[in-house]
């Protein structure tokens, strides 16, 4: 099991997401898991994002989960998903949540999701991360290149523009992107929990975690550990 998503909450707690599905949160010393036995979905958690009520979000490659503090809700393509592959979650500035999924973008508003149906608008490709300037200006990067929304507009970027063919997922080279590693490799670091170990997977170009247990006993889903002890 690797760990592929890494999210620290306003309330400080970590939360990780796995290869296999599951999800951690490690408060403090206490740390719980969560599986289907709680209501999870178990399948790849490529993201973890949080709204403006506290919700988390994990965007996975069978739908999104929302965890509410006590029970997790699922949703798909039938509940007006783009697309089942999440593979990026962002907040913007004014709370709106967008969603890159590997059928295009939506954005959860009011309790519901909706298609982004602009025809400048990245349509049925796959998107595979956003990103919000300093101008809130929101950035996606897409299989059919990158696209800028303004809060009014979108424009699209191809090579035509300057991007260098093949350009990758991610925005891998975007500075912001290696602050946002070195940010949580800073996290491992400062809370110090002795089952994880970072480690750095440079053909993947993504971190990982490994090491996910606690002494000789593995994890148990839905039970409170302190690691140590």
């Amino acid at each position: 099991m690797v760990q592929l998503a890494v999210f620290e909450a306003r309330d400080g707690s970590l939360w990780f997401g796995s290869s296999d599905g599951w999800v951690t949160c490690c408060a403090g010393d206490a740390l719980r898991v969560f599986t289907a036995k709680n209501g999870l979905v178990e399948a790849l958690v490529h993201c973890i994002a949080e709204d403006r009520q506290g919700h988390l979000w994990f965007g996975t490659a069978a739908g999104v989960n929302r965890f509410d503090g006590e029970t997790f809700q699922h949703f798909t393509t039938s509940d007006g998903l783009a697309g089942d592959r999440v593979f990026a979650i962002h907040a913007d500035k004014s709370g709106t949540l967008w969603f890159a999924t590997d059928e295009g973008v939506c954005v959860w508003e009011e309790g519901r999701f909706r298609a982004v149906e602009d025809a400048d608008a990245p349509g049925e490709c796959q998107v595979g991360s956003i990103l919000e300037d300093r101008q809130g200006q929101l950035w996606f990067d897409t299989s059919a290149g990158v696209y800028r929304f303004d809060g009014t507009a979108w424009r699209h970027f191809t090579a035509e523009d300057g991007l260098s063919p093949g350009w990758p997922y991610g925005h891998r080279r975007d500075p912001r992107h290696h602050r946002r590693r070195r940010h949580q490799r800073r996290l491992w670091r400062q809370h110090r929990v002795p089952w994880l170990r970072a480690t750095e997977c440079p053909r993947r170009r993504r971190s990982a975690l490994a090491g996910t247990q606690i002494g000789a006993s593995p994890l148990r889903p839905g039970r409170q550990y302190t690691p140590g002890r």
